[in-house]
């Protein structure tokens, strides 16, 4: 880790220092609910400081939520950017197509790149001026961020695609199989039903029956999540798989892969079993600016990793940005 880079937290520092860099996020932190392109509210977290020479837009995954975000928040600030995090639709506490909260549904994944560009056009380009936007997305936000980027060639300078979801793992079924058997349930059970193989949140969960290897960061987290029933969604309806699995084929369409302009890193972890790792090096190598790494030792929330492996990743992130 480079000299000038955010120091970044180990297990001790983090449960010290943590609540303090929270309160100081605080002090910054405008919370907007933006009406998207539909008049429906999504909520943003908005970080803005006079030093900063770029825009950072942060794209959370499946389940998640913008408070999740808070120490890489705190990295990126110190990287002098503007940072932007938002609840995606269906998730924390932004407007939900489904009234049970412990689903996360949604009509189309249309519109959760819609919600993306509202919000850049409508509050990044608003509050953060004219600056490069960049993006840093996980598993689900990968997805997002690329679809984005397929709609958008030149709109984003850089972005970073950790664990991006472009298939979800099908634990050796083939997808066209699953696919079947959700547009089944999804016909005659409706697809607002709980996908049939979908979890439930459980407030007990131990860290080695979850995607994060880092304690002091899990059960921070499930600490926030057990505070908002907003942030108890862990199961996904029969239309939000049906749309998961078959953005495959939108992502994989090399002629909108060649128009990328933007510059693209994406990062996979070694140990995955949520999305399939062997798309990632397929992906990039149809971006012309584009890099791919692998992490060695890391599960599927990378992020969420500690001591070297974190470093590391933190690194290559940073390398990428900077």
């Amino acid at each position: 880790m480079k000299t000038d880079y955010p120091k970044i937290l180990t297990e001790e520092q983090y449960e010290k220092e943590m609540p303090i860099i929270e309160k100081e996020l605080e002090e910054k932190r405008e919370i907007v609910f933006l009406n998207s392109f539909d008049a429906n509210p999504i909520y943003c977290e908005c970080y803005v400081q006079d030093n900063a020479d770029k825009n950072m837009v942060i794209l959370h995954g499946f389940t998640e939520f913008s408070p999740k975000y808070r120490e890489t928040v705190h990295y990126f600030l110190k990287l002098k950017y503007n940072v932007f995090v938002f609840d995606q639709r269906g998730h924390g506490l932004s407007h939900r197509e489904a009234e049970d909260l412990t689903l996360i549904h949604i009509n189309s994944f249309k519109n959760y790149v819609k919600d993306l560009d509202f919000i850049i056009e409508n509050l990044v380009k608003i509050k953060g001026k004219d600056l490069p936007i960049h993006l840093f997305s996980h598993s689900m936000g990968g997805a997002v961020s690329l679809l984005y980027m397929m709609q958008n060639c030149s709109e984003i300078e850089k972005a970073v695609l950790s664990s991006p979801m472009i298939s979800p793992v099908t634990k050796g079924v083939p997808r066209f199989f699953v696919m079947l058997m959700v547009a089944f349930h999804g016909i005659f059970l409706g697809w607002k039903r709980p996908f049939v193989f979908a979890g439930k949140f459980d407030p007990d969960v131990k860290i080695k029956d979850t995607l994060d290897t880092s304690p002091s960061r899990f059960y921070a987290t499930m600490e926030i999540r057990k505070s908002k029933k907003e942030y108890q969604s862990a199961a996904s309806t029969n239309k939000w798989m049906w749309d998961a699995l078959a953005v495959q084929d939108k992502l994989m369409r090399k002629s909108k892969l060649k128009k990328i302009e933007s510059q693209v890193l994406i990062i996979s972890a070694e140990k995955e079993t949520i999305v399939k790792n062997e798309f990632h090096p397929k992906v990039a190598r149809f971006i012309k600016n584009s890099k791919f790494v692998t992490v060695p030792c890391a599960k599927h929330n990378i992020f969420f990793s500690s001591g070297k492996t974190l470093e590391d990743y933190y690194s290559l992130v940073f390398d990428f940005l900077i």
